[in-house]
């Protein structure tokens, strides 16, 4: 029987089980997925915060729930493959369920694989990796894991949005440089062993090239309606990472070398996003703590809050203005607090010293 306090997990199979059953029923039900998501931006802000963290410390639930996220986004991507190879879904609906089945791809695919490829057991990684590769975002196991970890809320950090920047010139920014990044990185690796760089052995390299021959494949085996749906889910899960990524650290900032402190990442405890998103709302313990399994990750008080969940204030972005001025009020708010006002002594002191200078 599954715990009562990890139950609320299943929920964030929903939008995949809703994918594979628009893919095969076809018509309007292909865009099942894209009507949840669009549902779920708006009851978003209608879900309370709970900072309340699970009682059940057992990982068994929640390894099963991230095997069955594993199964149902591959069962996803290959009930939308088979359709358009079979020719049962022709036209628009392609693009309907191409759109339904990447939106599931940025749930189940990413942040599933967000949450394995930081696990220790190679099978784990393995299975992130495998997630990874279906929307061509292989690399994202070594960027996220030696890079963003390590670099956020710096500049050296790609994938920290700085505070100003519009989510149109993060992308345009971030998606290249997060590549790159990861090519460093493990050409950096390769060199210190005194190896080539840039071989097979590199796994951007690899991994870049194997993307590139699944992608052929598809296209040499079944032409290009399917290889267009193929990148297309792949861009739609993409853009939901890195709209997410922007949120998760925009305008924050620390030193490099600083210790990271939950006050390098927003976080948020609403309801909603938390179980459908495996918490990853709950940014900041993951930061400070990277290895700790996603149902025991808490609520810190000491980061700045989102307005609402992930899904409620994504779409606040989209309008930069708008966001700049939110996001710049919040972290006023929340800066406001840890600034003490001197004391009088504090204020005897200064001018003590002001005076012996």
């Amino acid at each position: 029987m599954v715990p009562i306090s990890t139950a609320g997990y299943l929920v964030g199979l929903i939008p995949g089980i809703l994918a594979i059953a628009g893919n095969l029923a076809g018509g309007r039900w292909t865009l099942c997925t894209t009507a949840l998501v669009i549902g779920l931006v708006v009851v978003d802000w209608l879900f309370k915060d709970s900072n309340k963290s699970k009682a059940d410390t057992s990982s068994v639930t929640p390894n099963l729930v991230l095997v069955l996220h594993v199964i149902v986004q591959t069962s996803a991507i290959g009930s939308l493959y088979w359709v358009i190879a079979s020719g049962r879904l022709t036209g628009g609906r392609i693009d309907d369920a191409a759109l339904s089945t990447g939106l599931n791809s940025g749930i189940s695919g990413i942040v599933v694989a967000h949450e394995l490829i930081h696990r220790r057991r190679r099978a784990w990684r393995l299975a992130g990796i495998w997630n990874l590769l279906w929307v061509n975002y292989a690399h994202f196991y070594i960027e996220h894991v030696q890079g963003h970890h390590k670099y956020v809320a710096t500049p050296q950090d790609p994938s920290t949005a700085r505070q100003g920047e519009s989510i149109y010139y993060y992308l345009i920014r971030t998606i290249p440089q997060q590549w790159i990044c990861a090519l460093r990185i493990e050409a950096k690796r390769l060199g210190n062993a005194g190896r080539w760089r840039y071989s097979l052995a590199n796994f951007v390299v690899f991994s870049t090239l194997l993307q590139i021959l699944i992608a052929a494949m598809i296209y040499g085996f079944f032409g290009t309606p399917l290889l267009a749906a193929h990148l297309r889910q792949g861009v739609i899960a993409i853009l939901f990472l890195q709209v997410v990524n922007y949120l998760q650290h925009y305008g924050l900032t620390r030193q490099p070398g600083m210790k990271i402190e939950p006050a390098h990442s927003w976080q948020s405890d609403r309801i909603s996003s938390r179980f459908l998103l495996l918490e990853l709302p709950r940014h900041a313990d993951h930061h400070c703590r990277s290895l700790r399994p996603f149902h025991l990750l808490a609520s810190l008080p000491d980061g700045p809050v989102l307005p609402a969940g992930l899904f409620g204030t994504a779409p606040l972005v989209l309008i930069p203005p708008l966001w700049t001025w939110i996001a710049s009020r919040l972290m006023a708010k929340h800066q406001a607090p840890q600034l003490a006002l001197p004391t009088p002594s504090t204020y005897r002191s200064i001018t003590s010293m002001a005076r012996s200078g």
